[in-house]
């Protein structure tokens, strides 16, 4: 989220494209013209705001993925476990309760797993630095995480590569809360005394 949007594009995308051309002659006016073809094009894309990773200015979010992990954590009261630790999303289908699964995994096991149990959002320097943890749409990150794993398994990813994904995100979080103190002009160290 920036100030001016709530889904703010952090990529940039430069297309390059090749063409050729070959004389010929038009029938009709006896010119001799140049037909152009497009041979081949390229895409590339790259980050716009790396910045952005590390601060946000006031009203402005970091991705999206970060507030959609610790949605886990809040979206469990609206959603259901059946008992074999599965998620279910509570859906209203021609008036009765049905649920559809969304997950193979608990809410607590999944935010257990990657170390954020007993952390809230403000605890993340990556993510609190701007004071700003909801979007101003209304779109719900528990709604859009449940869509990115379905996303997932959709494209084939199996679930310790869903887990090696949302691990690395976590360990960013992790991460942004490592402090060091000074030794000398040239050195530092890590500061154990940092929980």
């Amino acid at each position: 989220r920036t100030v001016r949007n709530d889904n703010s594009s952090r990529f940039g995308k430069y297309i390059e494209m090749n063409f050729s051309s070959t004389p010929f002659s038009s029938p009709t006016n006896q010119t001799e013209e140049a037909k152009i073809s497009l041979v081949g094009a390229s895409v590339e894309t790259y980050l716009l705001e790396k910045v952005r990773l590390v601060h946000q200015s006031i009203g402005e979010r970091n991705y999206h993925i970060f507030y959609e992990l610790f949605s886990l954590k809040r979206g469990v009261d609206s959603y259901v476990q059946d008992g074999n630790d599965n998620i279910h999303d509570k859906v209203e289908i021609e008036g009765n309760d049905e649920t559809s699964q969304i997950a193979n995994e608990s809410n607590a096991s999944l935010v257990d797993k990657f170390g954020l149990l007993n952390y809230d959002m403000e605890d993340f320097r990556m993510i609190s630095n701007s004071d700003t943890y909801d979007r101003r749409d209304g779109v719900s990150d528990f709604d859009t995480f449940r869509d990115l794993k379905r996303a997932m398994n959709i494209m084939g990813f199996t679930k310790p590569e869903q887990n090696a994904v949302l691990g690395v995100t976590a360990a960013l979080l992790h991460a942004s809360n490592v402090t060091f103190h000074e030794i000398g002009e040239v050195e530092c160290a890590l500061d154990m005394d940092n929980p």
